[in-house]
């Protein structure tokens, strides 16, 4: 997957776009070659991205049960992330 900017809804001739630095965890740090665990890696998004929309943009097929964490807070899938947010995605932990 090329991460990178995305096309958004143009305003006077400028495209609104929101930065937010992602760190992935578990085995979706895989996914992403070259993926750095200390820094994670920034994405150029829509404003407007949900978190629902951000696991979809990043390949993560039906969601696998993956969670995303912004300031500390589990968003639900319609939450809008926030510019210059840090947002974490965890998968969930099983086994016994």
């Amino acid at each position: 997957m090329k991460i990178g900017r995305l096309d958004s809804k143009p305003i006077f001739g400028l495209k609104r776009i929101m930065r937010i630095r992602i760190k992935v965890f578990g085995t979706l740090q895989e996914r992403y070659p070259g993926y750095d665990r200390t820094e994670g890696f920034t994405l150029d998004l829509p404003e407007n991205m949900t978190a629902g929309g951000l696991l979809d943009h990043l390949g993560i097929l039906g969601r696998e049960g993956c969670i995303v964490i912004a300031e500390g807070r589990v968003l639900k899938n319609g939450e809008e992330l926030k510019n210059y947010s840090e947002i974490r995605i965890m998968q969930p932990i099983d086994g016994g």
